[in-house]
């Protein structure tokens, strides 16, 4: 017998949607799951209906290493790139709503308070830029005098999380950012972390090989997902909180259940993935990087490339 959970993934595909013309940075769908939105070092922002592209949207001068959807409006990306600007994107009138400029080093991290009114952007330098949405511009900076990797909020949006170099989670008190915790998750580079849809749970990910699976609000660690022998590169909830997918130096994403942590699906992959990222309502699976599949997907030419090419996992 089959069991269930896995059920759920052993019938599905994965369709390839192509266009950019170097690799995948990051992917991520908007709050109503209608569009995709995917970034690469081709400088290039896409918005994709599912496999059709409807919309290329240009402006950063060098490759682009984050996207995140506004979570109050349907219609509303920003982006970061290594040309040391954020950009927010109005969807639907199909151009740049506002650029921002920041200082110090190449643009590298991304994320976007719950309530919808402040993006964090993390450098090279280590410094996180905390942007005021409605006036376009920095209000403050900070420096956790630490390698910062992944940024997050929690749901209540009054707590800002960063993996750091250490292994080690901080925690600040917003908007005060006021330091009142760090948690040691974990020996190696601490290079991910992600909340839950409920916020019940955050999951970190790292260069031990470990995907952590922590209670929100106590603090503790719940069980470990240990599918891997290679640093992890990506990890990701899905929409019901059932299913954590972890990419990682190793050839496939694993999907493991959260109240176990057991692994009930994975995808086959040739190399690296950079990004993943769930659909919000569908256990429906977008990803991207360097890679090229290991198994036959559903192009005309039936093959893989190398760059530049998003796979969604999970389509009927």
């Amino acid at each position: 017998m089959v069991h269930p959970k896995t059920a759920v993934f052993s019938a599905a595909k994965t369709r390839e949607i192509r266009d950019h013309t170097n690799k995948i940075t990051a992917v991520g769908w908007n709050t109503e799951g209608r569009y995709l939105g995917t970034a690469s070092l081709d400088k290039s922002l896409r918005i994709w209906h599912f496999s059709r592209q409807d919309l290329e949207l240009k402006g950063h001068t060098e490759g682009i290493d984050k996207l995140c959807w506004s979570p109050t409006s349907a219609s509303t990306i920003s982006t970061c790139s290594h040309d040391r600007t954020v950009r927010i994107w109005d969807v639907r009138a199909g151009k740049v709503a506002n650029v921002i400029q920041t200082e110090g080093g190449a643009n590298i991290g991304l994320a976007w308070s719950p309530d919808g009114q402040t993006i964090a952007v993390g450098n090279r330098d280590d410094i996180i830029s905390f942007i005021d949405v409605r006036q376009a511009k920095v209000l403050k900076r900070l420096d956790p005098e630490v390698e910062a990797n992944e940024m997050a909020w929690n749901a209540e949006g009054d707590i800002f999380y960063i993996s750091t170099g250490l292994g080690a989670v901080q925690m600040y008190q917003f908007p005060s950012m006021t330091r009142i915790n760090t948690v040691q998750a974990h020996t190696g580079n601490c290079v991910c972390i992600r909340f839950d849809p409920k916020g019940r749970f955050f999951a970190t990910g790292s260069a031990d090989s470990l995907v952590s699976i922590w209670d929100a609000y106590e603090l503790i660690c719940l069980r470990t997902v240990q599918q891997f022998d290679l640093p992890i590169r990506a990890i990701g909830f899905s929409h019901d909180s059932q299913f954590i997918a972890s990419a990682s130096e190793d050839k496939f994403i694993d999907i493991s259940a959260v109240d176990n942590a057991e692994s009930v699906y994975q995808i086959p992959v040739a190399s690296l993935v950079n990004t993943l990222a769930w659909h919000p309502k569908e256990h429906i699976l977008a990803y991207g990087g360097e890679t090229k599949d290991a198994v036959p997907m559903l192009t005309p030419s039936g093959s893989g490339s190398a760059d530049g090419t998003v796979r969604i996992f999970g389509l009927a």
